[in-house]
């Protein structure tokens, strides 16, 4: 659990308000300083500092895995299905294409591979203006 304590408050040489707060859990301290060159409503403080408590208690229980562990790159998430087999058909050959664009940015030259002009023929025949959300 994530405590604050104010523990400097000044003008600094530029006019600002500036409030220097300590946040401790037992184990690790921060110091942060909030500052404002403007007047600021009651509470403008302990807003600022209850939304650093949020984000540091987000933070520590934030699940990660042990020093030394090595970590690989996680499989493409699979697209949950629509119920609509059309577009799911439409949405395969969109992945697909992005796949032949990525050949092309490589410099490979795909413009006489037959696989990719049927692709280019069944995107543009099936094409739908509900799939724009596919592109």
């Amino acid at each position: 659990m994530w405590n604050a304590t104010v523990i400097e408050k000044e003008i600094d040489a530029r006019g600002n308000l500036v409030v220097t707060v300590d946040f401790e859990d037992g184990a690790a301290k921060i110091r942060e300083a909030f500052a404002t060159s403007q007047g600021q409503p009651d509470g403008w403080l302990e807003e600022q500092v209850s939304r650093k408590l949020k984000s540091l208690e987000a933070v520590t229980a934030t699940v990660t895995p042990d020093k030394g562990v090595t970590l690989g790159k996680l499989p493409d998430p699979e697209p949950e299905p629509s119920g609509d087999a059309a577009r799911d058909a439409y949405a395969a050959d969109m992945a697909r294409y992005q796949q032949y664009l990525a050949a092309v940015r490589l410099g490979i030259a795909i413009d006489t591979v037959q696989d990719f002009i049927d692709l280019k023929v069944r995107l543009k025949d099936n094409f739908l203006p509900a799939y724009l959300d596919l592109f």
